[in-house]
């Protein structure tokens, strides 16, 4: 392991980068400088929390049954290593996230920093999660275009199908144009019956997951392994993370006059509170959430106006509260648990290009 003062140098000027692209929300070459200095952390990074687990996974992959194991056949016939793969894969997924940035926000550099604070940490260890987040947060902004419902509902859904041959939790996906046909009223009733019935009968979830993506390790760790932390304190938690997330949405429509994105970002966010019953297992599952997260901070940061040194209060209000629920998420999933030095250090400490 590498000298701290290093390591805390990394740390330093990603908070440095970040608090810049707070006060410079638009600028150009900050932008640059950030999305950079990202690629550089994600695609270079060597060594991570799960990077054991998902380098024996590469290794041990040797037939093409799926789009991961294409993937991984291909970079194997290219004699490349776990290093060389998941470098070109995250570098992918953060390319298609900065287009995406880049596209709807009006305060790109605003939405980075957000992104900095959480979940940059989390993508980076998490792996096969980040390159199918990519296809995701892509997928999800067909749904804007209601002039071409029926294509984009066709495109979507075999974009997720491609994102659950990477990693399954992406087939919860598939349920969200469904959702999005129904008007308010019947999209809260819907998350009502769900959230019930998913209590109800939670017993019974891990079969109807496993029958659904028919992988009986993935259920057991999900619903056994992970789930022998689980307490009902832990549940109301994550209930009222997801729920914060709706509720500083609902105050910018409620606040302003709304433009039709913004209308489908609240109802995907409605959708994401079926996730609910979830959380009684584990917090796992808010990987699932991720890519919306990334439209609220685009919503959140386009709110934000500021004329000189005049800043908008309802603008200003709604970034602060989106930074204090993203330091908490950053909290809970990363340091809460004593983990910052297997979690949050290797990050800063292997890197191939910082060496």
């Amino acid at each position: 392991m590498m000298d701290n003062s290093v390591i805390y140098i990394r740390i330093a000027i990603t908070i440095a980068i970040l608090l810049t692209g707070l006060v410079f929300p638009k600028s150009k070459i900050i932008f640059v400088i950030q999305a950079t200095w990202l690629v550089v952390l994600s695609s270079f990074n060597t060594l991570s929390g799960d990077w054991s687990g998902n380098e024996g996974l590469y290794n041990l992959t040797t037939s093409a049954k799926n789009v991961y194991g294409m993937l991984a056949v291909f970079f194997h016939s290219q004699n490349a290593s776990f290093v060389v793969f998941n470098g070109t894969l995250t570098f992918i997924a953060t390319l298609l996230i900065l287009y995406i940035i880049l596209k709807y926000s009006a305060n790109p550099n605003m939405v980075l920093s957000l992104w900095y604070i959480f979940p940059l940490v989390d993508n980076i260890v998490q792996k096969r999660a980040y390159y199918a987040l990519g296809i995701q947060i892509v997928a999800i902004a067909l749904l804007f275009d209601k002039n071409h419902r029926i294509r984009n509902f066709i495109i979507f859904e075999i974009l997720m199908l491609i994102s659950y041959q990477i990693h399954t939790m992406s087939i919860y996906y598939m349920t969200l144009p469904i959702f999005l046909l129904l008007n308010r009223k019947w999209q809260k009733r819907c998350v009502i019956a769900i959230i019930i019935a998913g209590f109800i009968f939670r017993n019974g979830l891990q079969g109807l997951v496993g029958s659904i993506i028919n992988n009986d390790e993935k259920t057991d760790l999900y619903f056994n392994t992970l789930a022998q932390t689980s307490t009902i304190a832990h549940t109301l938690f994550w209930s009222v993370w997801q729920i914060a997330q709706l509720a500083i949405i609902k105050y910018i429509n409620k606040e302003k006059v709304t433009n039709e994105r913004q209308e489908i970002i609240e109802d995907i966010n409605w959708w994401g509170l079926t996730l609910i019953p979830f959380y009684s297992f584990n917090p796992v599952f808010t990987r699932v959430f991720r890519a919306v997260m990334l439209y609220n901070d685009v919503m959140i940061a386009n709110d934000y106006r500021r004329k000189g040194f005049l800043i908008g209060k309802t603008g200003a209000m709604v970034v602060a509260l989106q930074i204090g629920f993203l330091l908490v998420s950053f909290y809970a999933f990363d340091m809460a648990r004593s983990t910052t030095d297997m979690i949050v250090f290797p990050i800063f400490a292997n890197n191939w290009i910082l060496k």
